[in-house]
């Protein structure tokens, strides 16, 4: 039966690592899959499974995220912001004090919301200074990494660690635990980024600029004839709902832009704005006889043209659907112009596209855009600053305070911090600084859903014995170099899995072998405490440097500063280094030596 198990939660654990490399489903469908199978193997009990929900950490994440997106939308961060960058005209002045900024605030702040925030800031900076924002995207993200790792609470990968670690029976890590190491990284860092990265960083057009130079890449216009047969019939009658490769995004007459629906009818004179594959214009003029291009098949150059850029949000409702089914148009007033993923411009017909987290997607705003996206998060804005609702100056103080007040108690051990952190919440309630409807338009029940079950994967992989046999054989291999080696395995282990998935399945994965290669080494009298061994997982699921698509924040400005995926392997891959001789030494001189 042991064997089975063994069998059993091991081919799982290759099918979770396969379906998420392969990107073919969501996330949380592919752990839904897993903990089913090994509940109904019976390697994981019904209240293993539930359990995860309940867990103390997770509720803490949650809480975290909603705080940080009332602070996000108070726009306390860009009180912050303003003043600091407000004299800043030079490049490695701007990155210097980005680097500093982003770092500090990650460590205590949602990394995704922070980065999504600084981003306006950056394009807006670097148009005015003639920089390309290929030379401050990448160093943004990692900024965010090195802070967001240094505290407990700067990354829901500590927290989710902590919570499995609480599970086994040991106590709750403190806040600043993960510090001796996390802040001396932060300064290494920056100094790297500041000196050797900056040289590594490639210097490349944003897709926005890309577009401002080569709109026929983008958008074709062409004019209905006069005497057209086209004339007086609707767009559905036409047929101009449906083209291949093609997407009619706007309908302009007299100077009038008409959004469009398929009851809109087709006047002699009107300009037709289409977007997406243009080289199939050919195509339409020949299909639909009245049709013709402008003077020199050249676009028009329209100051009333607004292309927004946007990047679609790991808890989005856009995740998974294809751009044709998702109401883009009628629910957000825009319409798709071309969408960027992995730093490449997906070509063929736009409503066909399978849109995922991550995605860079341009779109044709119109009026009623700013309107309509106002509390929702579906994506965030990147090349222009989301307006915020009107916040009182003492709203934002008590925000800021009291959260800095819990988070001193809580380090100093005085009250729990999931206590403090729903204190926080019932003031934002009372001083009316949000509402229940803006709190629940916070919450990434998607995040909670593949926390939980990988509190469940990790029970698994202890209950059928594998986590013990991948620690006996690590340990047989590399204990007889030293613990540092043994460190220094588990850190490359957790950061490999991490940078081609994600963090949260690397911790899932590798803390119950961790655990119990720590309780090996601890009966052996090698070892007196498992934090050394929790820590360096911790610290190499969160060293996502070398990769773009294992941390939100890399996907996040993987397409908008034009990289390629070789970038983050030149320019991370000498910082992933300093992580692991970090790491590994401060660990072992603290809680070995």
């Amino acid at each position: 039966m042991e064997y089975f198990q063994v069998v059993i939660t091991l081919l799982v654990v290759i099918y979770m690592i396969i379906s998420l490399f392969a990107g073919h489903q969501r996330t949380i469908v592919i752990y839904a899959i897993s903990i089913t199978i090994l509940g109904l193997c019976g390697i994981i009990s019904s209240k293993e499974i539930l359990q995860g929900f309940a867990n103390e950490q997770i509720a803490i994440i949650l809480l975290l995220i909603i705080i940080g997106n009332v602070i996000h939308k108070s726009g306390l961060i860009e009180l912050i912001f303003n003043p600091l960058f407000k004299n800043s005209t030079t490049e490695k002045g701007f990155l210097a004090r980005l680097l500093f900024f982003v770092s500090s605030f990650s460590s205590f702040f949602n990394n995704a919301p922070l980065v999504a925030m600084l981003m306006p800031y950056i394009s807006s900076w670097s148009t005015k200074n003639n920089v390309n924002q290929s030379k401050l995207l990448i160093p943004l993200s990692y900024a965010a990494i090195l802070g967001g790792s240094a505290t407990l609470i700067g990354t829901s990968t500590n927290l989710l660690l902590n919570g499995m670690l609480i599970e086994t029976g040991h106590p709750s890590m403190g806040i600043f635990e993960f510090s001796y190491v996390g802040v001396p990284m932060i300064l290494f860092g920056i100094i790297y980024l500041l000196t050797v990265g900056v040289k590594l960083l490639p210097n490349r057009p944003s897709p926005v600029k890309f577009f401002g130079k080569n709109k026929r890449e983008y958008l074709v216009e062409v004019f209905v004839a006069e005497n057209s047969p086209l004339h007086g019939k609707t767009v559905k009658e036409i047929g101009l709902r449906n083209l291949k490769g093609l997407f009619l995004v706007e309908i302009i007459r007299n100077n009038y832009h008409i959004s469009v629906s398929p009851k809109n009818i087709i006047y002699s004179g009107d300009k037709l704005i289409f977007a997406g594959d243009t080289k199939e214009v050919i195509s339409l003029i020949d299909e639909f006889k009245g049709l013709e291009l402008p003077l020199g098949n050249q676009l028009s150059d329209k100051e009333t043209i607004e292309i927004v850029e946007v990047v679609v949000s790991p808890n989005s409702s856009l995740q998974a659907n294809r751009i044709k089914l998702s109401n883009f148009r009628s629910r957000f007033d825009a319409v798709i112009v071309a969408v960027h993923r992995n730093g490449e411009r997906l070509s063929g017909k736009i409503g066909d596209i399978i849109l995922r987290a991550g995605d860079v997607l341009l779109l044709y705003a119109n009026k009623g855009f700013y309107t309509r996206i106002d509390g929702i998060n579906d994506f965030y804005l990147i090349n222009k600053l989301k307006e915020n609702k009107f916040y009182r100056t003492w709203q934002r103080v008590v925000l800021l305070v009291g959260l800095a007040i819990v988070i001193i108690l809580s380090a100093l051990k005085i009250i729990a911090l999931f206590k403090g952190l729903m204190a926080v919440l019932v003031f934002i309630l009372i001083f009316k600084i949000a509402d229940l409807n803006d709190l629940k338009n916070s919450l990434n029940l998607n995040l909670l859903g593949i926390a939980a079950m990988s509190l469940a994967l990790g029970k698994a992989l202890i209950n059928s014995g594998l986590a013990d046999i991948i620690a006996h054989y690590l340990i047989f291999i590399f204990q007889p170099s030293g613990i540092i080696i043994l460190l220094a395995a588990l850190f490359i282990l957790s950061s490999l899995i991490a940078s081609f998935m994600t963090n949260i399945t690397a911790v899932s994965i590798i803390f119950p072998i961790a655990y119990t290669i720590a309780n090996n080494l601890i009966s052996q009298g090698s070892l007196t405490s498992v934090i050394p061994f929790v820590l360096i997982v911790a610290y190499g699921a969160s060293a996502n440097y070398i990769t773009p698509v294992g941390y939100l924040t890399n996907i996040m400005v993987y397409s908008t500063g034009s990289y390629k995926f070789n970038d983050f392997l030149k320019v991370g891959l000498p910082l992933w280094f300093l992580h692991l001789i970090v790491s590994v030494s401060i660990i072992y001189l603290i809680y070995i030596h």
